[in-house]
């Protein structure tokens, strides 16, 4: 083969190779391909296989895709067997208490922008030799009116007074079903934000 041919065909032999593989890396790649090719990435798993998550009908079948069903496009997760429920409605969940002495307890709880959100009124106790089982009602915010609204947590603590010391009794949440409270480390604030509890 003749020198100048050669330094003509080499090059150009390179540069179609490569034309071809990106042709071949394009093909494999397109939307709506019906399997994985070269160069093609696995499928995402389905929502419904993810643990915790519910399918469109909120049962998590795994058959099921799965559709978002908040508004943000994201899925609810489905809390497991050993999740407290949530508060009713007009209460406020307590998240954990501490003992400031024998007869009086900071409840820890998170809550919102009060304009929003709503005001935690006067803790309700009820105590047995065994437990002590607290409630904190919410009054619902003034909707007379308009209030810009951001996603906020204020961490809040209200004292409470016990008729007895508290001992070995057990603390429940009476807005969720008497759940067990957890002992907290600390209270959330010692109530010199300025802004009373209730």
């Amino acid at each position: 083969m003749d020198a100048g041919l050669r330094r003509w065909l080499v090059p150009a032999g390179a540069a179609l190779a490569v034309v071809l593989v990106m042709a071949a890396v394009w093909w494999s790649q397109r939307p709506g391909d019906p399997g994985p090719g070269f160069g093609s990435a696995p499928a995402p798993p389905s929502a419904s296989s993810v643990p915790g998550f519910p399918g469109q009908d909120g049962g998590g079948d795994p058959a099921d895709p799965g559709q978002p069903d908040r508004p943000d496009g994201g899925l609810t997760p489905v809390p497991g067997p050993d999740a407290a429920p949530p508060p009713q409605a007009g209460t406020q969940a307590i998240e954990g208490w501490f003992a400031r002495d024998d007869t009086t307890l900071a409840l820890n709880y998170a809550t919102g922008i009060p304009e929003c959100y709503g005001t935690v009124g006067e803790p309700q106790v009820a105590e047995t030799a065994s437990t002590v089982t607290v409630t904190l009602p919410k009054t619902p915010p003034k909707s007379d009116r308009e209030v810009v609204c951001i996603d906020i947590a204020l961490m809040r603590s209200v004292d409470v007074t016990l008729q007895s010391p508290l001992g070995d009794r057990v603390v429940r949440d009476g807005s969720r079903d008497d759940t067990r409270i957890p002992r907290a480390d600390a209270p959330y604030s010692d109530g010199s934000e300025g802004e009373p509890a209730y």
